[in-house]
């Protein structure tokens, strides 16, 4: 059966993914995060609404910490993507890292790592199934463009750590409307109007 699909803006889709995100019990910034990852995966094409409803209802387990290396088990993309990234790059040490157990959406995950690449000027190495995708920061004329790769490894597992290279892969497309399935899309929107926001 064919997946009926709808049509939205990149600020609709954000817009109801942090009201969602909200309403599931996250802090705003951190359903901001969500927000921006979630419009991030669906405007390189993936299926950002699925990826967000996958994670944003398992809660937020705080990682466990050995030396400079932090572990995160079951883990909640929605929570730590981000908090993952911020780690790595609070701590400043090349040879720190972070893992990654019982991963509920690796797509999503990518996305906030993305965003906190950009956001701190570095490339992250994140590395699932024992495939290593690169996301960078800004370019190095300083260009403040969002990039990410094909994530096409579902994983369970994974790692990250901070990386050297820079910039391998194309800005994310301007695009007015995104395609979304209309199934997802009613999920995002039904937990989107539990909250007053």
């Amino acid at each position: 059966m064919k997946k009926m699909l709808i049509h939205c803006s990149r600020n609709e889709i954000e817009s109801s993914t942090q009201k969602a995100a909200q309403a599931a019990g996250y802090p705003a910034g951190v359903a901001n995060d969500i927000a921006a990852a979630t419009a991030l995966l669906c405007s390189f094409g993936y299926d950002g609404i699925n990826a967000v409803m996958r994670s944003i209802h398992h809660g937020m387990p705080p990682p466990q910490k050995e030396n400079k290396h932090f572990y995160f088990s079951h883990t909640n993309a929605a929570a730590h993507g981000m908090a993952a990234a911020e780690l790595l790059y609070a701590t400043a040490a090349s040879d720190a890292r972070v893992y990654f157990s019982a991963i509920d959406s690796p797509l999503l995950l990518a996305g906030l790592i993305a965003l906190a690449a950009n956001h701190y000027q570095v490339t992250y190495a994140l590395i699932l199934q024992d495939k290593t995708y690169l996301i960078p920061g800004p370019d190095r004329a300083g260009h403040n463009t969002i990039t990410l790769p094909k994530i096409d490894t579902p994983a369970n597992s994974g790692e990250l750590l901070l990386h050297a290279d820079q910039h391998p892969f194309p800005s994310a497309p301007a695009i007015r409307s995104i395609s979304i399935e209309a199934a997802s899309w009613e999920r995002l929107k039904r937990l989107d109007a539990a909250t007053c926001v």
